[in-house]
């Protein structure tokens, strides 16, 4: 048992190396295509196509609603439950 915790973990750590290797490579790639002089932006800055308040609103009530369903989902189990000690006890 204790060889095949070794074997796990070895092909843990090589699977490790094989998906970290390639990633590092291309990173490092990335840095060498960057320009070395700064540019200034021209023009007016870029508008948020998707407005932010509306999206945490719905965010807000989403989480609310799953809130709500969840407490209504328990409060159904436990009078069923209660019905049951109830009959139980009869």
């Amino acid at each position: 048992m204790k060889g095949m915790g070794r074997k796990a973990w070895l092909g843990g750590l090589v699977a490790t190396w094989a998906l970290l290797l390639p990633a590092a490579a291309w990173a490092q790639q990335g840095v060498e295509d960057r320009a070395a002089a700064f540019r200034a932006a021209s023009g007016r800055p870029p508008v948020d196509q998707v407005p932010g308040g509306l999206l945490m609103v719905l965010a807000y009530a989403f989480i609310w609603l799953l809130c709500f369903l969840f407490v209504w989902r328990m409060a159904r189990r436990l009078a069923t439950l209660e019905r049951t000690a109830e009959q139980l006890e009869q």
